[in-house]
């Protein structure tokens, strides 16, 4: 597991555009998988990649 390989909410937005709202709306539909820690959220930034890549 490269640590390096997760982004936050607030990174992911920064790297690609996704509003906050929008990533909310992709978690609740399957579209965008995730994991949390604690109260925050992490994305795997390949598998994002991977899923946007599927539209």
């Amino acid at each position: 597991m490269h640590l390096n390989n997760y982004v936050t909410v607030a990174m992911l937005k920064d790297k690609l555009g996704i509003s906050e709202s929008t990533q909310w709306r992709m978690r609740q539909d399957g579209r965008l998988g995730f994991f949390k820690i604690g109260r925050g959220i992490r994305y795997n930034l390949e598998e994002v990649l991977q899923s946007l890549q599927r539209k």
